[in-house]
């Protein structure tokens, strides 16, 4: 490594020691050698670099973005189709990385395309070649080593015929110019205009560069898709669910349950056949690509997984409710008595429970006119109404259809489970109708 380190001084590059993809800083395991911040590197002599270096051969190299370097970090090769001039470039476990000088002064950028992210700026760095990732295992389970690209090495070493050792210069570290950033790079990094945070009934114009080819399966129909197309919509619902996202195509940090990230993780983007989805960067769930409606679930109930079809039609009109985009239709029910004997439950969950089941016949009326009733099993229930025991429910529900509020008009297959019947429930008639809010 120490030889490695040598070289890219010699190119000009500002090092960095790394443990792994991280910088060895006062975090690190010897603060004493590495007492100082990320920004105290810059100060520091070559020759102290490479004593470290000598000190600890397991440090890893980071190359820091000075002088206008920069790097276009490709994650995702397959969906990069972007003509590049040539440069010095490294292979990466997942991709490539770009190497390029800017004429103007640029910062980082996290998911600036589905393809990857875009490195600038003092206080940014890459992983050198001759690093090890020692997280994730490459071809054959072996440790991955970054490399230059197409060469394996960083300089190669020969021995003389009066046994001295002299280095070469043959990798493209040394063979290959730095290029300058092209313009179709430029063109991703632009502001737009901040986002409207109020619904619009039009959706807004949207790029041809937000386009991108998908590499999920179908995701399916279900009511009022189209406005998963409205860029206003879209924004609104991640904003409900948690997220500060000003825009489209611009990353922000993922807010689906068990994503935690330091750095900006997702961003929404207009997939083929005019839905909105968000690009999970990471993977987290081994899912890349989600619907918003499974999204909204995940950040309601805190149960991340991926929704059936009837499901994701009804979370998708839930979202659309709860940001006062649509309105459920109206339907007759009996109000819940202020006192009663509400043993073995409260007025709290029945009221719950009954406004639950109210909300959902209202919005499935929407697209299923004249229902005779809706599947509202006890897990689901406990989701929808927002109650954490499902026992809850079922004491509530108990109570509700003792007293004729709620009555079994039938049942359904349940999905899933072959031979299992659901109860289809409904509202008890009653002399006062009650539009839903």
């Amino acid at each position: 490594m120490l030889h490695n380190v040598a070289a890219y001084q010699e190119k000009g590059f500002e090092i960095i020691p790394l443990r792994g993809k991280y910088p060895a800083t006062t975090e690190d395991k010897d603060p004493e050698r590495f007492g100082m911040t990320f920004a105290d590197f810059r100060a520091t002599s070559p020759e102290t670099v490479r004593q470290w270096f000598r000190d600890d051969p397991g440090l890893d190299v980071g190359i820091r973005m000075t002088d206008n370097l920069c790097v276009v970090d490709v994650d995702r090769p397959e969906l990069f189709n972007l003509a590049m001039p040539k440069t010095l470039v490294a292979k990466t476990l997942k991709g490539y990385h770009h190497y390029f000088r800017s004429d103007v002064e640029l910062a980082s950028k996290v998911g600036i395309a589905p393809w990857g992210d875009f490195k600038a700026g003092a206080n940014s760095y890459v992983v050198a070649p001759g690093s090890v990732n020692r997280k994730e295992r490459g071809p054959k389970g072996l440790w991955f080593v970054y490399r230059w690209w197409p060469e394996h090495c960083i300089r190669e070493w020969w021995t003389n015929s009066d046994g001295s050792r002299e280095s070469r210069d043959t990798s493209p570290l040394f063979a290959t110019k730095i290029a300058r950033l092209p313009d179709c790079i430029l063109d991703l990094l632009r502001e737009d205009a901040p986002a409207d945070p109020i619904p619009q009934t039009t959706p807004k114009p949207i790029s041809p560069r937000m386009l991108y080819p998908s590499r999920t399966n179908e995701i399916g129909d279900w009511p009022f898709k189209d406005l998963a197309a409205d860029p206003e919509i879209a924004l609104t619902v991640l904003r409900r669910c948690g997220a500060t996202v000003k825009a489209l195509d611009k990353a922000f940090k993922c807010p689906i349950p068990g994503h935690v990230e330091k750095r900006a993780s997702a961003a929404l983007w207009l997939k083929p056949g005019g839905v909105i989805m968000l690009h999970d960067f990471h993977r987290a769930d081994g899912r890349e690509w989600w619907p918003l409606p499974d999204v909204y679930h995940a950040c309601q109930t805190g149960d991340v997984r991926e929704l059936g079809r009837g499901e994701r039609a009804i979370w998708w009109l839930r979202a659309l409710h709860d940001i006062g985009a649509i309105k459920p239709a109206s339907v007759e029910r009996v109000p819940i008595p202020e006192a009663d004997d509400f043993k073995g439950t409260s007025r709290a969950s029945v009221a719950k429970v009954f406004d639950g089941l109210a909300l959902l016949l209202g919005l499935r009326e929407l697209y299923q006119k004249g229902q005779r009733g809706t599947p509202f099993s006890f897990s689901f229930a406990s989701t929808w109404c927002g109650i954490p025991r499902s026992e809850t429910v079922r004491e509530a529900l108990r109570w509700l259809m003792i007293r004729g509020y709620v009555v079994r008009v039938g049942e359904t297959a349940k999905p899933g489970r072959y031979g299992k019947k659901i109860g289809l429930l409904a509202l008890g008639k009653g002399p006062i109708t009650v539009e839903v809010k």
